[in-house]
């Protein structure tokens, strides 16, 4: 009886601290300022500034910045050539939230050919 009363003063007193533990861990979260990367610079402006086939490499890190990274692209059914690609990514966090995006450029030979744009929210867009 006695140890019955015990085990259940304990599993009470469990629950207390896990819903502490809890409650100040969402209380943290809340409060955390939001994070980021930096929002891509002059996104708007690649529909007016860079010319598909007439822009260079150095247009494009002109308008955009140094990407985060270089890859390369194949395609196949539109063209058996290999493509060069930069890419730029964005990520933020606020709370418990996170957003992302990406921008894909791409080259041929040096010549700016295009651009992809996603983020997060499963949004798409290209123009080629």
């Amino acid at each position: 009886m006695m140890a019955d009363r015990s085990r259940r003063a304990q599993q009470r007193w469990r629950g207390a601290a896990v819903a502490a533990l809890m409650l100040g861990a969402f209380s943290i979260a809340s409060c955390t300022p939001p994070v980021s990367t930096g929002a891509f610079r002059s996104t708007g402006q690649i529909e007016t500034k860079l010319k598909r086939g007439v822009s260079t490499k150095t247009d494009v890190l002109s308008l955009l910045g140094v990407p985060n990274g270089p890859g390369s692209w194949l395609l196949p059914a539109l063209d058996p050539s290999p493509r060069e690609i930069w890419y730029y990514e964005d990520m933020a966090m606020s709370g418990s939230t996170l957003r992302m995006q990406m921008i894909f450029v791409f080259f041929k030979g040096n010549l700016y050919d295009g651009y992809l744009w996603t983020s997060g929210a499963g949004a798409l867009e290209t123009k080629f």
